[in-house]
C-alpha cells in the first residue's frame, strides 16, 4: 500500500458503458494478479468458464476479436475491469472512491458497475445480470438488420437534432450538446440521416449491431427483470444520478427500476452531468477502461475531469480529489 489518503475535494464517480474495445482489458494490472485473484476467482466461476483468461490475453487474433466483440462477453468483461480498477485504488491508497463519492454514475452498462459500487448487488450477482442482458441482446438481433450511429453537430443545432432523432424513434444516447447516437433498423436510421443532410450534420457508424437504449429492446427487459429479481438485493450506499431521468435515485427498488426501463430508452447524459454541474462538485472521476467518458464529459465546464484508466493513471487522484493522511498532521 502507498500509504493512507484521505480525500481534499469532493467528486461523482462515473463509469464507462460498452463503446470500448481492448485486447486484454487486465494486461495494465497483471503486476497485481496476487491482490485480484480471489476477484478472478468469482469471475470464473459465476460465468461458468476461465473468462479471466481472456482479460489477460492481447494477443489481436480472429478468435480473440470474436470474443471481444460478443455483447455477453464486452459486458462483464468491461464492468469486472472497472471493479478492479476501483478496488485497487482502495489497495493502494487506503479509500474507497465509490462510498465517499457524492454520486456515482455509469454510461449505459456503466450504470450496472453503479449498481455494484453502490453495494446494490455484490459481484457474482451483477455479472451473472450483465451477461443474461448481453445474452438477451443478442437473441434480438437474429435475422434483424440493427445498428447504432454517432452523430456530432454544432451545439446550436442540439434542439432540432433531437426533435428529429426523436421522430425517427431512433434516439438512444443524448452524450452532450454536440452528440447523439442513433440506433435501430438501418431504415429508421437512414432516414434520419436524410432528415439532417442539410445541417452540416457528421455520421459515424459504430461497431456495433444491437440496437441500445431503442425501443426494440423493450421485449427483453419483463424477462431481465424477473432474472434480476432472483437476486439478494441490498440497501444502497450511494446515491446513482439515473440514465433514465438524469437525477439521482436512492433506493434500491426505485434505482433497479431505472436501470431496467432505461434498456429501450435514451441515455439522459447531458441532464445527468448539468445536475451534477448543479451541485457544484468540483471534479468528476471517469474510472473505467478507456477514454469514452473523458472525451464525452471534457464537452461540459464546471468541474475538474479525471480520467483513470491503468494503474499508471492512479497518481491523478492526488492531483485533484486526494492527499496523503500525512499532510493532514
Amino acid at each position: 500500500m502507498i500509504g493512507k489518503y484521505v480525500l481534499k475535494n469532493s467528486y461523482a464517480l462515473a463509469c464507462p458503458g460498452q463503446g470500448i474495445i481492448r485486447y486484454g482489458y487486465l494486461v495494465p494490472f497483471e503486476n497485481f494478479k496476487p491482490v485480484i485473484q480471489p476477484y478472478l476467482d468469482v469471475l470464473d466461476e459465476s460465468l461458468q468458464e476461465n473468462f479471466s483468461h481472456h482479460l489477460f490475453n492481447k494477443d489481436k487474433n480472429s478468435i480473440t476479436e470474436q470474443w471481444i466483440l460478443k455483447t455477453s462477453n464486452a459486458q462483464p468483461a468491461i464492468l469486472f475491469t472497472t471493479f478492479i480498477i476501483h478496488e485497487l485504488i482502495k489497495h493502494e491508497y487506503g479509500v474507497d472512491l465509490a462510498q465517499n463519492s457524492k454520486y456515482l454514475l455509469g454510461h449505459s452498462l456503466g450504470e450496472y458497475t453503479a449498481l455494484l459500487l453502490s453495494r446494490i448487488f455484490d459481484l457474482s450477482s451483477i455479472l451473472k445480470i450483465v451477461r443474461k442482458r448481453g445474452q438477451l441482446m443478442e437473441n434480438i438481433i437474429e435475422d434483424n438488420d440493427y445498428g447504432m450511429h454517432a452523430f456530432t453537430f454544432d451545439k446550436k443545432l442540439f434542439d432540432q437534432v433531437l426533435q428529429l432523432a426523436q421522430d425517427c424513434n431512433v434516439l438512444a444516447n443524448i452524450n452532450s450538446p454536440e452528440q447523439i447516437v442513433c440506433s435501430g433498423i438501418s431504415e429508421e436510421i437512414n432516414l434520419f440521416i436524410t432528415k439532417v443532410a442539410n445541417l452540416n450534420v457528421k455520421s459515424v457508424k459504430l461497431d456495433v449491431k444491437i440496437p441500445f437504449h431503442n425501443y426494440r429492446l423493450k421485449s427483453i427487459t419483463e424477462e431481465l427483470e424477473a432474472y434480476v429479481n432472483q437476486f439478494a438485493i441490498n440497501d444502497q450506499q450511494t446515491p446513482i444520478i439515473s440514465n433514465l431521468t438524469g437525477l439521482p435515485s436512492f433506493d434500491s427498488k426505485s434505482t433497479i427500476q431505472n436501470t431496467l426501463n432505461v434498456n429501450y430508452q435514451p441515455v439522459q447524459w447531458v441532464k445527468s452531468i448539468n445536475f451534477f454541474r448543479e451541485q457544484e462538485i468540483p471534479a468528476i472521476v471517469n474510472m473505467g477502461p478507456g477514454y469514452v467518458l473523458k472525451s464525452l464529459n471534457g464537452k461540459f465546464n464546471g468541474f475538474e475531469n479525471v480520467p483513470i484508466d491503468g494503474a499508471n493513471t492512479f497518481s491523478r487522484l492526488e492531483k485533484s480529489i486526494l492527499k496523503s493522511s500525512e499532510d493532514t498532521k
